[in-house]
């Protein structure tokens, strides 16, 4: 966890995305912090398997944050995806770190 806070203290973003069984149903699920400027930006997005083709969100945000440690209780507390599971996104990104978004589906 060191390397990818490292990372992201240098301004890479960080993140994971993956299938997840929430109450019974399967969702797709994807989480990342990016530092941008002298913030921190945590994005998490949740969509039913189902729900997919329609892009209706569960849940689906970019916000900005002080400090990393605010940055990832965000995400820990606001969905399934863990910070231990964050690793190198291999040239993808998973938002964009110039807007904050909330819940638009």
């Amino acid at each position: 966890m060191k390397k990818i806070s490292e990372a992201i203290e240098a301004g890479k973003q960080r993140g994971h995305s993956g299938e997840y069984s929430i109450e019974g149903e399967e969702y797709y699920c994807s989480a990342a912090i990016q530092k941008y400027g002298f913030v921190y930006k945590a994005h998490l997005s949740i969509i039913k398997e189902s729900d997919m083709a329609q892009e209706a969100f569960k849940e689906c945000f970019t916000r900005e944050f002080s400090c990393l440690k605010e940055a990832i209780r965000c995400i820990e507390e606001s969905g399934p995806i863990k910070f231990s599971l964050f690793e190198s996104l291999k040239g993808q990104k998973l938002f964009n770190p110039a807007f904050n978004e909330e819940n638009e589906t």
